[in-house]
């Protein structure tokens, strides 16, 4: 199995942070994933040097196949506040972020990954990227950008 850091967060020189998603072989988001990701947003959000932010997803396979369904059975009790909650959190909190972010989609993003997606101000996908919102699959719902983030962009980011 493949060593992960689920969410690598590397400032390069010219100010761009490089954000990538780590969670060999699908980059899955699990509740690591999200706690980590809110992590460096914040950590981005205070930082006064960078200028931009690229959304990455390590590999080839995936930019973010969505959530690693293996948890759901610890969630199923309470899973709007055990982990809808925290996608919306993470995911907002990258949304939010002050400067622009861009998701450099590699691979496929399927639901949670193509919320992650959605979040950012610009997307770019190579060539054999595939996304789709539909949880049908998992009898789960999107979360809130499944939804309402295909609406134009408004405010100071709509001219980006």
């Amino acid at each position: 199995m493949a060593e992960c850091s689920y969410i690598d967060y590397r400032l390069q020189e010219d100010g761009v942070a490089v954000l990538t998603l780590d969670n060999p072989p699908l980059n899955l988001t699990t509740l690591i994933t999200l706690d980590k990701l809110l992590a460096a947003c914040k950590g981005i959000a205070a930082d006064e040097s960078v200028r931009a932010v690229v959304v990455v997803g390590a590999g080839s396979k995936a930019f973010c196949a969505g959530s690693g369904i293996g948890e759901f059975a610890h969630v199923r009790d309470d899973v709007v506040s055990r982990k809808l909650a925290r996608e919306n959190e993470s995911f907002t909190a990258l949304e939010r972020l002050p400067m622009p972010v861009i998701a450099a989609l590699n691979g496929v993003a399927l639901g949670g990954g193509a919320e992650i997606a959605l979040a950012c101000d610009i997307r770019i996908m190579d060539e054999k990227c595939a996304h789709r919102l539909s949880r049908s699959e998992t009898r789960n719902l999107p979360g809130k950008r499944g939804h309402l983030s295909t609406a134009p962009p408004r405010g100071s980011r709509q001219g980006l």
